[in-house]
């Protein structure tokens, strides 16, 4: 994983608009913020956008129904930019020379992997061990990156896609930190906010398996800064109004703007005088802000943790247990097409096969 490291130059650019495109891919269906999404509509919009604008993909046929498969490239980028918009995907990638594999989460138009603390050189803020990069600019210097990248693709409503946003952005604050087991653990000791009993490798950040760690550590630090005459449900509840507040601004803000992504921002002294106030309790400063950024982490973990486990996903390609999903993406060079669109196409990691096992169907003729 440390081949990561090294390609930070090849990231460190202008986040510039995506092309545009006389006509953009596959608008959502759903008229609410809470619509259930059709996983079957969604399905078949897709396999009708490959046939109509000869996006390189296929299909596999599963048990409850068929999934479409797609090539990302340059071209086909274009189109999917509204789909990426309102999904997110994990994926798992490989390249030649590797020792392991390597996992990474997908949010919207952003590719987001975990690795240690403040040793990234691209993409990361606050020393969280978080990248972020963008969809587009992966697409560009994947051969860089990666072999190829395989993704287990989710079509989300607004309410699903803010618990998300939430979450991710949380995150990348640094409201919390979670280690990465595999490296030199000392960088934590040196900074704030670390739930020191969480542990999390890509894998796990990139499929979300770690959750209610996550919630039952920030829900034990909340309970130890709490006076004891506060209960903790109820002060979570009196906090609510707050918490949502700090939610919206949080939902807001742009998590590539470096200069005001900071939580400073959400820690006015208003809103320490104000929840000092709802709790009654004899705190200094430095603990009501503490307690107000974990609870914040906690409602955030929360949403987050909602959405997961209705996506039953327990692996990034184990596709056939997954009730939501709605695509597989494939991110790999251009040059890839012929072999997508035949059914030729293989990739192989230490701990994946994608490759043909009769389920695979043609779209193109």
């Amino acid at each position: 994983m440390k081949t990561f490291i090294v390609l930070g130059l090849l990231f460190f650019l202008q986040f510039a608009e995506a092309n545009q495109c006389s006509e953009i891919f596959i608008k959502t269906h759903l008229k609410n913020e809470s619509d259930p999404v059709d996983v079957s509509f969604e399905r078949a919009q897709l396999i009708s956008a490959i046939k109509q604008h000869q996006l390189p993909g296929f299909k596999i046929k599963m048990n409850n129904g068929e999934v479409p498969v797609i090539l990302m490239t340059e071209q086909s980028y274009p189109f999917m930019k509204d789909y990426l918009h309102s999904s997110y995907g994990t994926q798992i990638m490989t390249k030649q020379g590797w020792p392991n594999d390597h996992g990474s989460f997908r949010y919207q138009e952003y590719l987001i992997d975990a690795y240690i603390a403040g040793e990234r050189q691209f993409g990361e803020i606050h020393e969280t061990g978080l990248s972020w990069k963008t969809a587009e600019d992966s697409i560009r210097f994947v051969d860089k990156i990666a072999d190829v990248f395989i993704e287990s693709s989710f079509r989300l409503n607004r309410s699903e896609m803010n618990a998300i946003d939430f979450y991710q952005k949380v995150r990348r604050l640094a409201l919390f930190r979670v280690v990465f087991p595999m490296g030199n653990e000392a960088i934590y000791q040196k900074l704030d906010n670390v739930l020191s009993e969480c542990r999390e490798h890509c894998f796990q950040f990139s499929t979300s398996q770690n959750l209610a760690g996550q919630r039952q550590a920030l829900e034990q630090r909340i309970q130890k800064l709490l006076p004891a005459p506060v209960d903790y449900q109820k002060s979570l509840e009196t906090a609510k109004p707050l918490i949502s507040e700090i939610r919206e601004q949080v939902l807001a803000m742009n998590p590539l703007d470096i200069e005001r992504f900071h939580k400073q921002y959400l820690e006015t002294p208003e809103r320490v005088a104000k929840l000092s106030e709802i709790l009654g309790g004899n705190f200094n400063d430095v603990d009501v802000k503490t307690l107000l950024m974990y609870m914040v982490g906690v409602e955030a973990v929360k949403q987050f943790e909602t959405v997961i486990s209705e996506m039953k996903q327990t692996s990034a390609v184990a596709f056939e247990n997954q009730k939501r999903l709605t695509a597989v993406l494939i991110w790999t060079t251009a040059d890839q097409a012929e072999a997508v669109n035949n059914l030729s196409f293989q990739a192989k990691g230490r701990s994946f096969s994608f490759l043909n096992t009769n389920n695979w169907e043609k779209i193109h003729e």
